[in-house]
């Protein structure tokens, strides 16, 4: 934490020094970077003290990396699935593209050397770094990695059996003998949380049996 302190006040005074920001909004974005666990560019942005866009060149002297404008990128899928999105969300980054073992990653703090070491091991890859502006960055991650979909998959992963309620039962008169007149069978079940999941299950022999699965979180009462 220390380091990245004395990395925030440099970037700062390189700002106070190019005439971009005053010493004051220096201040108050340092202090507010601290109560919100926060980087400072992101403080100085948030308060309306600097553009984006500046900052980001600023920022790209400083680490000494090429500013990439991400709403003029559109990446690979096949790319996207090498950091997969949890790894993204934590260090703040988003694959570009891949050239033999380099992969070129934006990343929000290029200068983070222990991210960019956590990335080289669980990809396998040597990684570029390149730097965009973090509210931009996170924008693009909403965009790559789908919150709903994630957020609907830890809930499903992290549910225990003594959450499930049975609320309905399926029909008893569903054929196992016939493959040829196979009626779906709903099951619904309520979760801790608010969640609902609702099954519908086709069983058309014992051997085998198909399953259609939807699940929406519901708000509780």
């Amino acid at each position: 934490m220390a380091t990245m302190t004395v990395a925030q006040d440099r970037i700062g005074e390189l700002l106070v020094k190019d005439g971009l920001i005053t010493r004051e909004q220096l201040a108050a974005a340092l202090t507010d970077a601290r109560n919100n666990n926060s980087r400072v560019g992101y403080s100085l942005i948030k308060l309306g003290f600097i553009s984006e866009e500046a900052l980001t060149l600023i920022l790209a002297r400083q680490f000494h990396v090429r500013a990439v404008d991400l709403n003029r990128v559109e990446v690979d899928p096949r790319i996207l699935r090498i950091i997969p999105a949890d790894l993204a969300r934590k260090h703040l980054v988003i694959p570009l593209r891949r050239n033999g073992r380099s992969l070129t990653v934006a990343m929000a703090n290029p200068g983070d050397s222990r991210a960019i070491s956590d990335l080289s091991f669980r990809t396998r890859h040597d990684i570029e770094p390149v730097i965009v502006g973090e509210y931009t960055l996170r924008k693009h991650l909403d965009k790559y990695y789908d919150v709903k979909e994630d957020h609907l998959s830890n809930i499903l992963t992290e549910i225990n059996e003594s959450d499930i309620e049975f609320v309905e039962s399926r029909d008893e008169d569903v054929s196992v003998a016939s493959n040829e007149n196979c009626p779906f069978s709903p099951l619904s079940f309520q979760f801790s949380g608010g969640v609902s999941l609702i099954l519908s299950i086709r069983v058309c022999n014992f051997a085998s049996a198909s399953a259609s699965i939807s699940a929406a979180l519901v708000p509780e009462a």
